[in-house]
């Protein structure tokens, strides 16, 4: 089994990065073109801009991509469109926690047998999803934490 965060929450973060990106690309060409620097002035304005457009664009990347959590008969694990995904054996996990993180925001436990934390992920789920996803894994979904 296979979820992923909703299309929408997606498509707003491959939107907005890409949008991000085009103005400050835009605003780097507009500083070159409209008032004479020196040559430095000029290399390190076009380096923060190219740099902070790449910025922009490896956040649309890997928002509109989104964080899949999968499940099969012998494995559990997140696997983000950006580096390397945590994968552990289905057997040690016990239970998925919602729980409230910084400032509010909720954010989802793996948690094993034993209580160890096994991964956390942010909230970009939806709660039936997850709930689906507990129930074929066959764990309980504990929501009670947030309370």
């Amino acid at each position: 089994m296979t979820i992923s965060p909703p299309l929408a929450s997606r498509l707003i973060y491959a939107i907005g990065g890409g949008a991000c990106a085009l103005a400050f690309l835009g605003l780097t060409l507009y500083a070159l073109v409209s008032t004479p620097f020196w040559f430095v002035r000029a290399a390190l304005t076009t380096l923060a801009g190219v740099a902070m457009s790449g910025v922009f664009v490896l956040l649309a990347y890997r928002g509109g991509n989104g964080t899949q959590l999968r499940a099969d008969d012998a494995t559990v694990g997140q696997y983000p469109p950006i580096g390397p995904p945590r994968i552990f054996p289905r057997q040690q996990l016990g239970s998925i926690a919602g729980v409230q993180g910084w400032r509010g925001l909720v954010q989802y436990q793996f948690v094993a047998r034993d209580g160890a934390l096994l991964m956390q992920t942010g909230a970009s789920f939806r709660r039936s999803d997850l709930e689906r996803f507990a129930q074929f894994v066959g764990v309980p979904f504990r929501w009670s934490a947030l309370n």
